[in-house]
């Protein structure tokens, strides 16, 4: 069964928004590499603590083993550290995808229009 896309904007705005995505994943990647380094500076024992209750904290939470996606587990606190990171990234793929996906769309309305422009009607 086909499925139809309606359009209601051109291609050139869409391929616009792409790259403001793109620019926009970027900018957040930036931010939490930024962000990340900041918490790991605070990640020391005289922030979190080593009585009871830092320990406890440290152990049952901030480091608690996560599942890290990969069969393995990672501490809570990296965990966190990852799954930041990858929005950056899959939104700039995800940028990329719209942006390849739109330059594709239009080549093949300008290959249709210049196919059907050369038939002679007049046969």
């Amino acid at each position: 069964m086909s499925e139809y896309v309606k359009l209601t904007t051109n291609f050139a705005e869409l391929i616009a928004a792409a790259a403001r995505i793109s620019s926009d994943a970027e900018e957040f990647t930036a931010d939490v590499e930024r962000l990340s380094a900041d918490i790991a500076a605070l990640e020391t024992d005289d922030k979190l603590g080593t009585d009871h209750f830092g320990n406890e904290f440290r152990h049952l939470t901030y480091h608690q083993p996560v599942d890290g996606g990969d069969g393995g587990s990672v501490p809570a606190n990296e965990a966190a550290k990852k799954a930041a990171s990858a929005v950056g990234t899959t939104t700039a793929s995800l940028a990329d995808g719209i942006s390849s996906g739109m330059q594709g769309y239009a080549m093949a309305e300008l290959e249709n229009q210049a196919e059907i422009s050369s038939i002679d009607l007049k046969k």
